[in-house]
């Protein structure tokens, strides 16, 4: 056997300094003894950790670049893509390649030639019977062992501050527990955006005499959009407003906290009762149509799509499609005591949000600490039943228990006025029909016609642009190029 690159590693929060690590730590890892390989992957399987294998060869790294420059096939698998398309990200251990899969959680995978063995499922603890008060007063008391599990007077960290509840609840934390963040980092997001997230976290910050820094973002979204496919393996819709935002945090600090998964495990994420409903009736299948529906909420997506895939590439990824690999892993989440936040938990958090802390935070030299994910304080609010998140007020009454006394700051609800900005979307526009006529191939995407409304839309003098740009979904458009040009570039 002939190794190419490293024969172990380890991977995630086991490398954060040695005085805040934990047995709840994330991490990935491999060994390969010189006639067999062993991946394993911690019980929450955060840290993104890829493979692929055939009978004679096997590939493991953080990332799908390295394993395609390592000779990994670019074929695209059709009903993860027809998913990503309507949710805009993964579910289970997809990506958007066929032979190439995310490791399990709590999984292990064992290779030596031939078929690989592979182990791994979702860890879904059993429905508790408890109050409404005595729910509230046990998460406030595991998540200050969760935060006190995570700090040390021997580092100096920073903390990313919106107008929300996760990370407020960490600050909030740290500061009842004698620990406070050298600064606070607030984004100015791109257009579309509301000035709540950067006026609450400054009223927070002056109360607590925290100096808070506003971090701005690049000229070019186009090539943030870009790179951020890259840099998540093509995992995320989103996220585009991390790249440079935590690149401006990575000249202040080398260690943050980060709130990830604090709103679907406590603020009712995404909760709606028709939803839960259809997953208490067994309607799994009615309730993927609906998640379709309400995720890309802007009328028309369906439409959209049609108007840029090619028809080839419009088959392929079929709704129909999407639908039914969708079903299947809402199946996977029946016996949960709360079936939509450990779908949510498991497949939007698990694979999408934790390409955040876990990809592009790492690239930019920065090291995420994250309380919420402590096994303890999972365990407990995936016990509880869906009747205690419905209203969406479980995290929110949970700060004010726990911190009375900074219940005069507002939380950033939506209701200010959006900020629109119509330079910078013809910018963008333009920046990419320009790219779609240049680089695209026209496999998947109707190349010229989608380019033609791109570039007409940034000419376009009217107001409200952005609501016109849905009508062909440039950020989707922009994706799939950059898939047709692996795929169209392996099948040469």
């Amino acid at each position: 056997a002939i190794l190419h690159g490293t024969a172990s590693h380890r991977l995630g929060q086991v490398n954060l300094p040695q005085s805040i690590q934990n047995d709840h730590d994330l991490y990935c890892e491999w060994q390969w003894d010189g006639s067999r390989v062993v991946v394993r992957n911690c019980r929450l399987g955060f840290t993104p950790i890829f493979y692929y294998a055939t009978h004679n060869e096997f590939c493991v790294a953080p990332t799908v670049d390295r394993l395609l420059a390592c000779g990994a096939s670019a074929e695209l698998d059709d009903s993860a893509v027809a998913v990503f398309l309507r949710l805009g990200f993964h579910v289970g251990e997809d990506t958007v390649f066929r032979n190439i899969r995310a490791v399990p959680p709590g999984g292990e995978i064992c290779w030596g030639g031939g078929n690989p063995k592979v182990s791994g499922e979702y860890h879904i603890p059993r429905q508790q019977s408890i109050s409404r008060i005595a729910a509230i007063e046990g998460y406030g008391e595991l998540f200050r062992q969760a935060v006190q599990r995570r700090t040390s007077d021997e580092i100096h960290f920073g903390l990313p501050l919106s107008g929300g509840r996760d990370s407020r609840h960490i600050l909030l934390e740290m500061n009842a527990l004698g620990y406070r963040p050298d600064e606070c980092y607030t984004t100015h997001d791109f257009p579309p955006y509301r000035k709540e997230n950067i006026r609450f976290a400054a009223l927070l910050c002056e109360q607590l005499n925290i100096r808070q820094y506003v971090i701005g973002q690049p000229g070019s979204r186009l090539a943030a959009e870009l790179s951020k496919n890259r840099a998540t393996s093509f995992g995320a819709l989103e996220h585009t407003w991390a790249m440079a935002f935590y690149r401006g945090i990575a000249r202040h600090t080398s260690i943050v906290y980060d709130g990830i998964a604090g709103d679907v495990l406590s603020a009712g994420y995404q909760f709606r009762r028709e939803h839960t409903d259809l997953y208490e009736r067994g309607r799994l299948t009615d309730l993927a149509e609906c998640l379709f529906d309400n995720w890309q909420a802007q009328p028309g997506y369906e439409d959209a799509l049609s108007r840029i895939l090619t028809i080839e590439a419009a088959h392929r990824f079929s709704r129909d499609l999407a639908v039914e690999r969708l079903t299947r892993e809402l199946s996977r989440h029946t016996s949960a005591a709360n079936p939509l936040s450990s779908f949510y938990f498991w497949n939007r958090t698990r694979r999408g949000v934790s390409l955040i802390p876990f990809s592009i935070l790492p690239d930019a030299g920065v090291a995420a600490v994250t309380p919420f994910l402590d096994h303890d304080l999972i365990d407990y609010l995936a016990s509880l039943p869906t009747e205690m998140f419905i209203d969406k007020t479980f995290h929110t009454d949970t700060i004010r228990h726990m911190h009375p006394e900074f219940n005069n700051i507002p939380y950033a609800e939506n209701r200010e006025p959006i900020t629109e900005d119509n330079t910078h979307y013809r910018r963008f526009l333009a920046e990419a029909g320009a790219y779609l006529a240049i680089r695209g191939n026209g496999t998947l995407i109707r190349k010229d016609s989608t380019a033609r409304r791109l570039l007409a839309l940034a000419l376009l003098n009217r107001r409200n642009l952005r609501m016109r740009m849905s009508w062909v979904a440039p950020f989707t458009a922009l994706y799939m190029t950059q898939l047709e040009q692996l795929e169209h570039n392996s099948l040469r």
